[in-house]
This record gives C-alpha cells, structure tokens and sequence, in this order.
C-alpha cells in the first residue's frame, strides 16, 4: 500500500499496521505458525526433485515419497540421481535437533507397477557398445 493509501485508510477508521495483524488467525493461528516453521525448516529443494513427489505429514511425521518417472518405471540414470538428493536431503532436514521423522513412505504414481528394476534398455545399449 502507498503511502497516499494508508493515510486514507487511517482518515476512514482503517488500522494501521503497527496495531496488529490485518486478520486474525483464531485458535489454529500457533498450530499454522509451527506448520510453517516445520515446512522451512526443511530443504526446498527436496520438494523439487524430477523423478520423485515428495510430501511431509507433519502429524505423523512421515515423509512420503513416490516415484513419477519421466519414462517406463524403472531405475533410469536421472532417477538414481534424485534418489541420490534424496537422501542427502533427508540427512541435512530431519534428525535430532532438527524436523522429526518417524516414518519413511515410498511409493510410485505409475499405476499397478512399483518400480521394473533396471532401466534394461540403457543396460542393453550398454552392453551392445562394450560401455
């Protein structure tokens, strides 16, 4: 808000900033408060992996995680490697002292299929260049 605004806002019986909040945010307002603390606390960037959705259930305390692959669902070089962040990023957000984490959930967004293994493809391209 400009200036020419808040002094409007004032003249009309508008509150000013330094009187409080502009909303309140009723009883849930430390709960919201602490959720937010949590959810920074912990590493942005494990909520932007490629291959991987990732979700913290602050009640449980579970950190959810599914495998969305670009391709067929199997273990490809760009999964491993969020997998790799993934736990770095685990190990640097969660622990003593820091967010608690009580259960480590992993599941995949490919329908009926959880994972084929080894990205076969790449293994045969692979062999067949004596890679």
């Amino acid at each position: 808000m400009d200036r020419m605004s808040t002094q409007v806002a004032k003249e009309q019986g508008g509150m000013d900033r330094s009187e409080g909040s502009a909303f309140a945010l009723g009883d849930g307002g430390d709960q919201l408060l602490a959720q937010s603390e949590v959810r920074l606390a912990i590493p942005e960037e494990l909520f932007a992996l490629r291959e991987l959705d990732v979700f913290y259930e602050i009640e449980h305390q579970t950190l959810w995680s599914y495998m969305r692959p670009e391709g067929r669902p199997s273990f490809t070089p760009a999964m491993l490697a969020d997998f790799e962040a993934w736990q770095r990023l685990i190990a640097e957000g969660f622990g003593p002292d820091r967010v608690p984490l009580r259960y480590l959930v992993l599941g995949s967004r490919s329908p009926g299929v959880f994972c084929f293994g080894g990205d076969l493809k790449l293994f045969k391209h692979l062999i067949e260049t004596r890679d």
